[in-house]
Formats: C-alpha cells, sequence, structure tokens
C-alpha cells in the first residue's frame, strides 16, 4: 500500500514539476528569452502550490468520502484545459508584463497545476488514515514526490525537449495526467473500502493521540502555547522564504550570463528539490554542526562573489550554485526538524508553501522596485546567518560599555578593512589587490560566525561598502532596473557606455565632433562596418532592420535615402538611447529611424513581406542572444521579410557560448551560405 501511495505521489510530483520549464518554454519566445519570464513562471508556481496546499488544508478535515469524491470532480474540471496551450494573446508592449504571464498562467494551466499541488498533502492524509500507527513514514512520501520532481526537472532539458516538440511534449503530459487520475482513484479506492464512513480527522486524532504520550524531539514533548505556535509558525516561513528567493536569484544570475534555456533554469530548482529530498529522508545523511560550518563559509563566499569582478566565470557559477545549495539545505534541515505530528500536516504543509511564495514574490515583484542592484540575493545569504549557533551571552552585569563597544568595533571591522585596502592597495596586481579588498575582510566576517548577528551585520556592511569600491575609473551616471534586467550608463575615459546586466551594449563619444562615429562592436574596420559599407555602395540596399537597439550605434551607418527600422523589448533601453545627455546615435545620425517596442519576433511577423534589404540580429539578453531568435522556424520568419538577394547578420559575441557552429547549421537548414568574422 505504501508503494502505491508512493509512485502516486511520485506520478503527481513528476507532472507538477514537468510542466513547469516546458510551460515557461512557451512563454519565452514572447518575452525575449529575459531570464525574468522563469522567474515570474516560479512566482505563479508557487502560489498555485499554496492554493493546492490551502485546498489540501480545508477538504482534509472532512471525511474521507466527501474527500474523495471532491478530488475526482476537481480532476475532471481540470481536465477541460488539456492539452496545455498559451491563451491570453499576445503580451502588451510594457516594461512590466507581470501581470499578463499570471493570466494566461492561470488561463492555461492553472486548474490542472493546483490539481497536482494537492497530491502529496491529500495522500499523506489518506495514508495517515490507513496506516495510523505509521506516523513516522508518512514524511517518506513527501520525499517520494520530491524525487518525482528532481526525475521531471533533470528529463526535460536532457530527455523531453531534445526529443519532442512542444504539441508532442503537451499531448504525452496530457496522457500522464490521465494515468495520474487512474491513480489516485485507485488510491481513493483503497482509502474508501479501508475505513468506510470514518472521518479522517478522527482516525488523524487517535493516531495523533498515541503519538504525542512519546517525547517529541522536534518540540520537546509539549503543547505550546498560543505565542510559541505562532513563533513556529513564522519559523517555518522564514525558513522556507529563504531558500525560494536564494534560488531565483542564482537563476537569474546564470541564466542572465549564459542564456535563457531550461537546462540553466532547472539546475538551481533541481538543488532546491534535492535538498528537500536529504532534509525530509527517514534518515539523517548530514551532520548538523559539520552542515552549520558549511554554512557560515557559504553565507561569507556568496558575499564575497557578489562583491567580487567577474575574472572566471565557469567556476563562479559552480561556487554560487555550491553556496545556494548549502544554505538551501541548511534551512530545510532545520525546517524538517521542525515539523509537527500529523494532525499539523497539512497546517506545516501550507505554512511552508507560504513561505516559498513569499520568498518568491519578494525577489520578483518587490526587490526589482526596491533596489537597483540585485540586493536581494546578498540579503537573503546574510539572514542564514541566524540559523548559526551562537554563543551563550554574557550575563547583563558583565556586558560593560567597553564590551559592546568592543563589539561593534569588531563588527565594522571587515568594512573598514576592506574601505582601507582599496584606498592603499587599488594599483597593484589585479590578484593582489582583490584578496586585500575582498578577501581579507570576508576572512574578518567569517571569525565572527560564533556571533550570528554580528556576521550578519557585518556582511551586510560590506556590501554596503562594496557599492563604493570600483576597480576601474568608470562612474556611473544612470541606472534603471525593470523585468527585463538592470541598465546602467556609466562615463568610461571619454565615452559613455550602456551597460545591460554586466555586458557591453553600446557606447559614444562625449564630443559632439564625433556623435556618429560608431564604437565597440560597431566600428567601420569590424564586420558590421565592412558589411554596411559593401552593401550600401551601389545605393540599391536602403531598408534596414535591427533586432536589438542597444545605443542605437549601427544608425551611425544611415544616410538620408535609408530607412531603419530598430525592434527593442524593452522601452527603457528605448529612453536611454533617446536622453540626449546619454546618447544622441537616432537624434544626430538616423533621426528618420522608428523604434517598435514588442518581441522581434512577434513585431516582425505583422511586418510586410519582402520589406528589408538587410536583417541585423544584435539583440543581446546581457552577455547571450535569445535562444529563440536563432532556430530554424524564427530563420524562416526572417527570410520571408527579407526581399531577394538580402542579408541576415548575426551578432554572436559573449563570454560562455559558442554560437558559430549553431548559427551556420540553423543557415544550412534553410538554404542559406553563411561566414563568421572576428574583429
Amino acid at each position: 500500500m505504501r508503494g502505491i501511495f508512493s509512485l502516486t505521489a511520485l506520478l503527481g510530483a513528476f507532472l507538477l514539476f514537468l510542466v513547469e520549464p516546458m510551460f515557461a518554454r512557451m512563454v519565452l519566445p514572447l518575452l525575449g528569452g529575459t531570464p525574468a519570464v522563469w522567474n515570474t513562471c516560479l512566482v505563479f508556481y508557487q502560489l498555485a502550490l499554496l492554493a493546492g496546499y490551502l485546498y489540501a488544508h480545508t477538504v482534509g478535515r472532512r471525511p474521507l468520502r466527501q474527500q474523495v469524491v471532491l478530488q475526482a470532480v476537481l480532476i475532471l474540471v481540470a481536465a477541460i484545459v488539456l492539452p496545455i496551450a498559451v491563451r491570453g494573446g499576445t503580451p502588451p508592449p510594457s516594461s512590466n508584463p507581470i501581470g499578463w504571464i499570471f493570466g494566461i498562467l492561470l488561463l492555461s494551466l492553472g486548474l490542472p497545476f493546483v490539481v497536482l499541488a494537492t497530491t502529496g498533502p491529500l495522500l499523506q492524509r489518506w495514508y495517515a488514515a490507513l496506516q495510523p500507527r505509521a506516523t513516522s513514514t508518512i514524511y517518506s512520501l513527501f520525499a517520494a514526490s520530491n524525487a518525482g520532481s528532481f526525475l521531471a526537472l533533470f528529463g526535460y532539458p536532457f530527455v523531453v525537449e531534445p526529443l519532442f516538440t512542444l504539441r508532442t511534449q503537451t499531448l504525452a503530459w496530457a496522457a500522464g495526467y490521465a494515468l495520474y487520475a487512474a491513480m489516485l482513484a485507485w488510491c481513493g479506492a483503497l482509502s474508501w473500502r479501508r475505513v468506510a464512513t470514518v472521518s479522517v480527522g478522527g482516525a488523524v486524532s487517535r493516531a495523533s493521540a498515541s503519538a504525542s504520550a512519546r517525547p517529541d524531539t522536534a518540540s520537546t514533548g509539549t503543547r505550546r502555547s498560543g505565542d510559541r505556535s505562532w513563533q513556529r509558525r513564522l519559523r517555518w516561513l522564514g525558513l522556507a522564504a529563504l531558500p525560494s528567493t536564494l534560488m531565483m536569484s542564482v537563476t537569474t544570475f546564470i541564466s542572465t550570463d549564459v542564456a535563457s534555456i531550461p537546462l540553466l533554469w532547472v539546475v538551481p530548482l533541481a538543488l532546491y528539490l534535492l535538498t528537500f529530498i536529504i532534509s525530509f529522508a527517514e534518515r539523517q545523511y548530514v551532520n548538523v554542526r559539520f552542515l552549520q560550518w558549511l554554512l557560515a563559509n557559504a553565507v561569507v563566499i556568496v558575499i564575497g562573489l557578489v562583491l567580487t569582478p567577474l575574472f572566471w566565470p565557469p567556476g563562479q557559477v559552480v561556487l554560487h550554485l555550491a553556496c545556494f545549495f548549502v544554505i538551501a539545505l541548511a534551512c530545510h534541515t532545520a525546517l524538517a526538524a521542525s515539523r509537527p505530528p500529523t494532525e499539523s500536516l497539512t497546517e506545516f504543509y501550507l505554512w511552508m508553501s507560504c513561505g516559498g511564495a513569499v520568498g518568491g514574490l519578494f525577489n520578483a515583484l518587490l526587490a526589482p522596485s526596491l533596489f537597483v542592484n540585485a540586493f536581494e540575493y546578498p540579503l537573503a545569504a546574510v539572514a542564514a546567518c541566524f540559523l548559526l549557533p551562537a554563543e551563550p551571552r554574557l550575563s547583563s552585569s558583565h556586558r560593560s560599555l567597553v564590551n559592546r563597544v568592543a563589539g561593534l568595533a569588531l563588527t565594522a571591522l571587515p568594512a573598514l578593512l576592506m574601505a582601507a585596502a582599496w584606498w592603499l592597495v587599488r594599483h597593484l596586481d589585479a590578484r593582489v589587490t582583490n584578496f586585500l579588498i575582498l578577501g581579507l575582510p570576508c576572512l574578518a566576517a567569517f571569525a565572527l560566525r560564533r556571533r550570528p548577528l554580528r556576521m550578519g551585520l557585518s556582511l551586510a556592511l560590506l556590501v554596503i561598502t562594496g557599492v563604493f569600491i570600483r576597480f576601474d575609473g568608470d562612474v556611473l551616471v544612470h541606472a534603471e532596473r525593470n523585468f527585463f534586467g538592470l541598465q546602467r550608463v556609466i562615463v568610461s575615459g571619454h565615452e559613455h557606455v550602456l551597460i545591460s546586466g554586466t555586458t557591453n551594449h553600446g557606447a559614444q563619444a562625449i564630443d559632439p565632433a564625433l556623435a556618429c562615429e560608431p564604437l565597440t562592436y560597431y566600428s567601420r574596420g569590424g564586420p558590421v562596418g565592412q558589411l554596411l559599407d559593401a552593401l550600401t555602395a551601389d545605393g540599391t540596399k536602403t531598408r534596414f532592420g535591427v533586432v536589438g537597439l542597444g545605443t542605437a550605434s549601427i544608425a551611425a551607418y544611415a544616410k538620408p535615402d535609408h530607412s531603419w527600422t530598430f525592434f527593442e523589448i524593452n522601452p527603457a533601453v528605448e529612453r536611454v538611447a533617446r536622453d540626449p545627455k546619454y546618447f544622441t546615435y537616432l537624434r544626430d545620425c538616423a533621426p528618420q529611424a522608428q523604434v517598435v517596442t514588442g518581441d522581434a519576433r512577434l513585431m516582425l511577423a505583422s511586418h510586410p513581406d519582402a520589406s528589408l534589404d538587410v536583417l541585423v540580429l544584435d539583440a543581446f539578453s546581457s552577455d547571450a542572444i535569445p535562444v529563440h531568435l536563432i532556430t530554424r522556424e524564427a530563420f524562416a520568419l526572417y527570410l520571408r521579410k527579407l526581399a531577394p538577394g538580402g542579408v541576415i547578420a548575426v551578432h554572436i559575441t559573449n563570454r560562455y557560448l559558442d554560437l558559430a557552429p549553431v548559427v551556420g547549421a540553423t543557415a544550412r537548414g534553410v538554404g542559406l551560405v553563411s561566414a563568421v568574422q572576428s574583429h
């Protein structure tokens, strides 16, 4: 019986977490491939999970027969929207399409997702009614569901996405949903026969009565007071919220600077689920003291990584993921240690899912409004310091003013070391300065780990001090953050430079005499300069389309008889490109140019066929172009918009991926000849 229930829980979780990257993959091309699409989807999934747990908590108090009937009706009603498809139209040209994403998720996926979210808590309720003495094994069903989630997350990028089209995926998922419905009905029938009309509430009460007679190692075997109970609930909330916001921060970091593809999305989520599997297993796999030591290291390393300039991207990505795993494992281990008896099982899951939703909402909705830089990441890491054990406090008679002043001095010492080191050694070798400016202060903060509050405050001061520490002579003159990421304008030498994420998106000379001189990737001696000089020499190619605006540096090649159309998904980029305080390429070089706001593939689809002579794909998503812009389907669209003899130019510069073979293979697949050049 335990095997049947475990398989059903595993299948439900497998379908639940398989549909997450699958549906996000459907929505991604509509919003330019930004990693915020995945984070917004995650927030919706967390809220839907909360709704499912709330339903399970409410319905779980009813007699078993009513639970089974209600669940059967809910499953049938949710099947109406199958197979899954994007319903809700095209996204609005807005800098914040979160509401639109929530709307299409609700219409397209909401009901089946909520149904699957109820599976774990309800199955554990039913199993508790069938096996009143099996209280210790109830949470193994939770581990089975996490195993199903883990399989789905890694199965999607490695098996499902490479082998099957989205249409096939949705049909197969609908078939899996039918199998899940049959297995859940089997579990319901078993429960129906075994307990007849006995309510689950009564069975659980008897089970919990026998359990409460034994000492409870998590709650010390005593019934807590009302205030103590609320303190425990808030602790559940916090322990669930921290890993959630950290997961989203790490996901944004990786997929912003590499590529928005499901493989990179699911790695942090899979690690997140793995920590649940380890924490809620029937036996303890990690020594608590060792985990606390790892936690102190992980928090300090995260702060160091946030402050350190990018120097070894692959290693830094691995370190970010490893530190996230340790912090999430520490939080979930503490969460598992405080789990209640079976009678409060659904309430525990409800508070846990509420914490996950709070963490997601903070990261996706509040943080971009509160912080220009991604401070939510180090803030969550610093908050994890409070999981560390503290040394016994001195009695009030021994806490003299001298001791308090000394404590404050020790707390501020790492930040003072950072500022002093930067002032004294900033002109030395980069490796030496990085260690002295960042390494020593982080080690000094780590030395305070026996005082978690001091260590947390010390690390927070380091982050604040780091905002004012620069390793170059650049000056920040503008910063703006929205759904599509962080855009900054800096003064570097004699140029204004637009930085999106960590990537140069164009520069312009401050000298008005050089206002129409293209710089960086677009210089006249580079591939773009050579191409446009050759194509415009005879005056036959006059219609240009550019996917990605940046600073509009390429507009420096415009001539009076040319027609230029830029396609830009981020309204903030257009505002910066048109602001004469920073950039004037559009105003001075191509005043006739048109800027179309929205995802390029959607906007191009409504553009007249054969209306362009040259199409330039220059749509960076920080350091990599959105993957959906270089597929065979995308190139077929581009060919329809090009006149005979037209040319497509693709900017493939990035730190991590060799896109030349990918673009070359796509070109061959649609019958084009391709060439690549570096400059």
